[in-house]
């Protein structure tokens, strides 16, 4: 099939332009076109999404560099143009004699920013948006409270280098790059002290959570979630972008009347549709179904007018199968309370156990000039040593700053379907204390693999005995029969989250509190399916 690739240039409102391929098919016939507008260069799509199939099922493709970026003239101020850019967008495409009026957007990370940006115009028929939130605040930067400072600042310096407006000199490029070959200069300074603060304007504003003036400013420019197309959602459960995605879907249910269908993986943010995520391979055949391909065939009937469904897929890791989630399942939550035992020998033994343990505490020294490295999870591969995902966490065991409690081997299989919880009661020699937890499964071969992890952070009164509920994420998760469920409790996990300022460099002792009224427990929405 012969396509007909072309160069456009649409002027914007305030005399910019927004530069593009447009890929046509070769006929005479009006055709739908999807739209995908990026930062990271109109060339860069094929990882994903392959113009001549999109072309091949009846759609024209126009991919556009996002203002400021690339052959786009203006400045690029990341999420403050898009939706009205993508408004001039679409309205230019609806008028070109090759379309017949039908739109539909799609894209990854903030190509899928860029596509809900445009949900709401008049002609946009559905949407994909793949990893991605327009919340950027809650779910771009922060989580529950916490910078995600290895994504902040690697996705910025990014920028430091391919944007013209706010390049850096080429000794500071040269300072970045050697900061990069040794994470911990890179990511141990100040916030503040990182070098694209002085570069990008907007670098000050992400690692200011309390910036109000900013984050609104930012809401009302991307106000655009209140549309009425049809959507297909797609994440991994360790992707960055994982608990973002599930809230837009959430959204879109509640407020159109459109088929709405969600799709979540194993996937990390960089291995999508990938059977091999990180440390554990799912199996080829788990995967033939969900692709980019998929997404396209749900676009080609609507477009043909064929009944699609709302739907929820999730692929459930450790049974490692595909489920269709018709209704809310009935959910039971289960506690597994942490709990200290001293053996014959005076050695601690830590477990996770069904029924609350006596009265006892657990501690353990936090050291600001030795953080426990990030390994695997919501990430990207800013973090040293591999990329996000599922691994192997025998080395951030063995050290003395992580506490781990282990279950006995289960002895039928144990399935959880939604949100986990801990109540945490802890205590610290510090006023300000972060207190990182980690669920992880244990298989036969006493094989560690982290499940989903999350910081509890603590800005005052630290050193005081307090109970804490955070909610470490969701997941859909089968901890099969022999396996073990883990909780590892420190009170770092660098870079992806960054440290409190007033933790840099100190020490402080930290106690967890075990039993009775005193309980430490996780909570697992488990499941029968």
């Amino acid at each position: 099939m012969k396509i007909i690739l072309q160069e456009v240039d649409i002027k914007t409102s305030d005399g910019e332009y927004l530069n593009g391929n447009l890929y046509l098919p070769v006929q005479s016939d009006k055709v739908p076109v999807i739209i995908m507008r990026t930062p990271y260069g109109k060339h860069n799509i094929n990882t994903v999404f392959d113009p001549y199939i999109i072309v091949k099922k009846g759609f024209a493709l126009l991919v556009q560099n996002v203002r400021g970026r690339y052959e786009s003239t203006g400045i690029f101020l990341p999420f403050e143009n898009e939706k009205e850019d993508g408004k001039t967008t679409v309205e230019w495409v609806k008028e070109q004699n090759w379309s017949n009026g039908h739109i539909y957007s799609l894209g990854v990370s903030y190509e899928g920013f860029t596509a809900m940006m445009m949900g709401g115009e008049e002609g946009v028929v559905a949407i994909s948006p793949i990893m991605s939130s327009g919340n950027i605040r809650r779910d771009w930067f922060y989580e529950n409270h916490c910078l995600k400072q290895a994504f902040v600042q690697s996705w910025s310096h990014s920028f430091a280098f391919t944007d013209e407006e706010h390049m850096l000199q080429p000794s500071v490029i040269d300072y970045i790059q050697f900061l990069s070959n040794d994470i911990a200069k890179l990511y141990k300074r100040k916030l503040t002290d990182f070098p694209v603060n002085n570069n990008l304007p907007y670098y000050k504003h992400w690692i200011n959570e309390n910036d109000d003036k900013y984050w609104n400013y930012i809401d009302k420019k991307t106000n655009a979630r209140y549309w009425d197309a049809s959507g297909y959602y797609v994440s991994g459960w360790y992707d960055i972008f994982c608990e973002g995605t599930i809230k837009e879907f959430l959204l879109a249910v509640n407020r159109s009347s459109k088929p709405q269908k969600l799709v979540i993986g194993p996937w990390s943010h960089t291995e999508i549709f990938k059977a091999t995520v990180g440390d554990v391979d799912y199996g080829i055949y788990n995967f033939e179904k969900y692709s980019s391909t998929d997404i396209l065939d749900w676009f080609s009937k609507i477009e043909k007018g064929e009944d699609v469904v709302s739907e929820i897929k999730l692929f459930i890791m450790g049974k490692n199968k595909w489920y269709s989630l018709h209704k809310q399942p009935t959910v039971i939550e289960r506690n597994m309370f942490l709990a200290i035992y001293t053996n014959s020998l005076g050695d601690k033994e830590r477990r996770l156990q069904w029924e609350e343990s006596k009265n006892n505490e657990d501690e353990f020294t936090y050291k600001g000039n030795d953080l426990v490295p990030t390994c695997g999870g919501r990430c990207i591969d800013a973090i040293p040593k591999g990329l996000g995902g599922p691994k192997n966490q025998e080395l951030i065991e063995n050290r003395e700053d992580v506490l781990v409690y282990t279950s006995e081997r289960l002895t039928k299989e144990l399935c959880v379907i939604g949100k986990i919880k801990i109540q945490l009661v802890c205590e610290s020699t510090l006023e300000q204390m972060d207190y990182a937890i980690k669920i992880v499964d244990v298989d036969q071969d006493n094989c560690p693999i982290n499940i989903l992890d999350s910081v509890l952070r603590i800005k005052q009164n630290a050193n005081k005995k307090g109970s804490y509920e955070l909610t470490i994420g969701t997941i859909a998760y089968s901890f099969l029969a022999g396996h073990r469920v883990r909780c590892e409790i420190s009170s770092s996990n660098f870079p992806r989250i960054n440290v409190q300022e007033e933790m840099i460099n100190r020490q402080a002792m930290n106690k967890i509190y075990c039993g009775d009224i005193k309980a430490s427990f996780i909570k697992l929405p488990e499941v029968e399916i």
